[in-house]
C-alpha cells in the first residue's frame, strides 16, 4: 500500500470515528467538563448547548454532577436528563429564553429533572414554537419576566407537565398556538404559585386536562381559558389566594368550556369563579367557598 493510499485510509477511518462520535445516543455534561469534548462519560461536554450537536437525533443527554449548563436550542427529537439529588441548572439572566424547543412536528422532546432560573430579567424558562410532544418533568422554573413555560406552537403539539414547579415569574404557564397550532395540555402535580400575573393562561385552540394541581398566590387568576375553542377540564385541583380563582371566557370570541371536579377553589380576593361568557360545568364535590368578591352565581354552574 503507497503512503498516499495509506494516508487517505487513515484519514478516511478518523472522519469517521469523529463523525460517528458526534452522534452519539447518549452523551454526558459536567460543572467541569469542557465542550471540546466529546462529550461522553469520562470526557464530558460543559453545556447543554455543546452535547447537543454530538447527540444523536431521538437520543438523550445527561448531567453527571451539579452544574450550570447553560441555555440551549433544540431542533431534534431528544431527552435532556438533569439526574437525581443535586442541581442541574439552566440560568438565563437579560431577556433571554432558557431553553427553545423548534423541532419537527414528528420530534418528542423530553426534559427532566432541571432547574431553569431567569435570575427576575429571564424571557421565558421554556419556549414551545414545535414538536409533536414536549414532555417535562420534576422541574423548578421561576423569576422569568414573562413565562415560565411559553406555548406558542405552529403545529399541534402535546404538552405534558409531571411535578413541576412554576413559581414567581410573570406568568407560570401560557398557551398561546400561532396559525396552524393547537395544543393538547395535560398537568399532574404541577404547582403554579406566587406568579405576578396567571398561574396558567390558556388562549385560543387549547385543551388542558389538570389533575392533582396547585394553582395558588397568584396576582391575576389561578387559571384563566378566554381563547375560542378552548375546553378545559380540572380535577381535584386547588385554587386559592390569587385574584380570582377560575377566570372563564371572553365576551368578544367564542365560548370557553372549564369542567371541574373535586377542586377546592376558596380564599380568592375576588370571585372563586367568575364567568365572563363562558360556559363552566361542576360535577362532584366542588367547594367553592370563602372567596372575597364572591363565590359564584350558582345558577351559572351547570351541575352535573
Amino acid at each position: 500500500m503507497t503512503r498516499s493510499i495509506r494516508t487517505a485510509v487513515l484519514l478516511t477511518t478518523m472522519f469517521s470515528a469523529v463523525s460517528v462520535f458526534a452522534q452519539a445516543t447518549r452523551t454526558w455534561v459536567s460543572g467541569v467538563g469542557d465542550d471540546a469534548n466529546p462529550c461522553s462519560r469520562t470526557a464530558p461536554c460543559k453545556t447543554f448547548a455543546g452535547a447537543i450537536s454530538k447527540t444523536a437525533p431521538a437520543g438523550e443527554i445527561d448531567v453527571l454532577d451539579p452544574g450550570g449548563f447553560g441555555a440551549v436550542t433544540i431542533t431534534k427529537a431528544i431527552t435532556i436528563d438533569g439526574g437525581g439529588g443535586f442541581m442541574a441548572s439552566v440560568l438565563n439572566p437579560g431577556n433571554v429564553n432558557g431553553i427553545v424547543i423548534v423541532a419537527a412536528s414528528t420530534d418528542q422532546v423530553i426534559l427532566r429533572n432541571l432547574t431553569i432560573n431567569g435570575g427576575g430579567s429571564g424571557l421565558n424558562g421554556i419556549r414551545i414554537l414545535s414538536a409533536k410532544s414536549v414532555q417535562i418533568e420534576n422541574c423548578s422554573i421561576s423569576r422569568q419576566n414573562n413565562r415560565g413555560i411559553d406555548v406558542a406552537p405552529t403545529t399541534v403539539t402535546q404538552v405534558v407537565l409531571n411535578n413541576t414547579v412554576l413559581r414567581d415569574n410573570v406568568e407560570g404557564l401560557g398557551s398561546f398556538p400561532q396559525s396552524g397550532g393547537s395544543v393538547n395540555l395535560t398537568l399532574n402535580n404541577v404547582v403554579s404559585s406566587a406568579n405576578s400575573g396567571h398561574g396558567i393562561d390558556i388562549s385560543v385552540n387549547t385543551k388542558v386536562q389538570a389533575t392533582h394541581c396547585t394553582f395558588t398566590n397568584n396576582g391575576a387568576s389561578g387559571l384563566i381559558s378566554w381563547g375560542p375553542s378552548d375546553d378545559v377540564s380540572l380535577d381535584t385541583c386547588v385554587l386559592s389566594g390569587n385574584n380570582y380563582g377560575v377566570y372563564a371566557g371572553n365576551p368578544t370570541g367564542t365560548n370557553t368550556t372549564v369542567r371541574l371536579s373535586d377542586c377546592l377553589i376558596t380564599g380568592n380576593t375576588n370571585q372563586g369563579v367568575f364567568l365572563n361568557g363562558g360556559t363552566v360545568y361542576g360535577y362532584r364535590n366542588n367547594t367553592i367557598d370563602g372567596n372575597g368578591g364572591g363565590n359564584v352565581v350558582t345558577s351559572s354552574i351547570t351541575q352535573q
